[in-house]
């Protein structure tokens, strides 16, 4: 239970990394409700992948409200970034030092548990695969030696 923990810690901190940045995207389209919106975008962000996009729908129609469609193309251009960054590089980073495995493994683990479970993949697959490797018992340390120069 302790790598679900981590996962968690490391979903709460991709969800504020997404909210702070898009908040500061939101400001500069000068956006009204931005305290609000930033909840919603926090809360939202705590479910991986899909809550990223979930928080569009209400902020594409208040950019919708505030400037038509140039605004509503700004925002999707703020998202489509951030959702980028989110899935190839700030989520297996993140992942990999807080289950103190290689990026590699965490990024291809996340693609494959995320193919064959959905979003609960993204979730649950660095669980299981440490988890996997408890009862293996193969320590993180011995298997994962980094190559000295």
């Amino acid at each position: 239970m302790v790598s679900f923990g981590k996962v968690i810690e490391a979903q709460i901190l991709i969800a504020l990394f997404n909210t702070c940045l898009t908040v500061i995207g939101l400001w500069l389209l000068n956006f009204p409700y931005l305290f609000a919106l930033t909840i919603l975008i926090f809360l939202l962000s705590l479910i991986p992948v899909v809550g990223f996009l979930i928080s569009l729908i209400p902020l594409l129609i208040i950019g919708y409200n505030i400037g038509g469609l140039t605004t509503v193309t700004y925002v999707l251009v703020i998202i489509a970034v951030l959702h980028f960054i989110e899935g190839y590089f700030l989520n297996p980073k993140l992942m990999s030092t807080k289950m103190n495995l290689p990026m590699f493994y965490t990024f291809s683990m996340l693609l494959f548990s995320e193919h064959y479970l959905g979003v609960w993949g993204l979730i649950l697959g660095i669980p299981i695969f440490v988890f996997m490797l408890d009862i293996l018992e193969i320590t993180h340390e011995d298997s994962f030696e980094k190559v000295k120069p």
